[in-house]
């Protein structure tokens, strides 16, 4: 099982990234249009778990769920969740666990690949205009209306303007954070067959 220091940690790092991002943090509860787009995302990560192909994939997946859902916690609770998860939002922390205790069943370095995507999600926002016109174009060619915020430290955020579904039936929903042109990729291939 997760021990609680890398819950704690978890914890700060997406706090850190919704920060970053302007996303909300602290809210003391949550919003249906919020809940639905918390549900897609972990449905979305959830459906990439149950087609993957290769053990890359299964880790990504892994944590991007409990990426997910530690955003959910953060988004109600923020930075002071200790002690405040209830038995309602307590199930995402069971959930966390669990996909802590595969990853670590499969061989895989779960706290390598948690800071090796932590670090790759935070790469998500544009840093100049260029990369802001060329993430939206690059986005409505797939058909995403984008819109944009400024984030800290002049950075700008992309984000999905309105609910889409895309030709291959993906619904995506308004406010999701896309990946900037300028994303970088996480590398977790050293993660695979070397549990830590």
């Amino acid at each position: 099982m997760i021990d609680t220091s890398q819950i704690h940690k978890m914890m700060s790092d997406v706090c850190d990234f919704r920060e970053m991002m302007g996303l909300p943090l602290c809210r003391g509860h949550i919003t249906m249009s919020d809940r639905e787009l918390h549900d897609s995302l972990a449905i979305e990560e959830l459906t990439e778990l149950c087609d993957a192909d290769s053990d890359i994939e299964r880790l990504d997946a892994i944590i991007d769920t409990c990426y997910v859902l530690c955003g959910r916690i953060a988004h109600i609770f923020g930075r002071e969740y200790r002690g405040q998860i209830d038995m309602k939002y307590g199930t995402q922390a069971i959930i966390i666990s669990y996909m802590h205790s595969v990853a670590m069943a499969k061989g895989y370095d779960f706290t390598g690949a948690w800071d090796e995507i932590h670090s790759s999600n935070m790469s998500k926002t544009c840093e100049n205009p260029y990369h802001v016109h060329a993430t939206y174009e690059h986005y409505a060619s797939k058909g995403i209306k984008c819109d944009h915020r400024r984030a800290v430290n002049s950075r700008i955020v992309v984000f999905v303007r309105s609910d889409v579904t895309l030709d291959d039936g993906t619904e995506i929903k308004a406010g999701k954070v896309l990946k900037s042109v300028a994303y970088k990729p996480a590398n977790l291939t050293r993660f695979i067959g070397c549990s830590a």
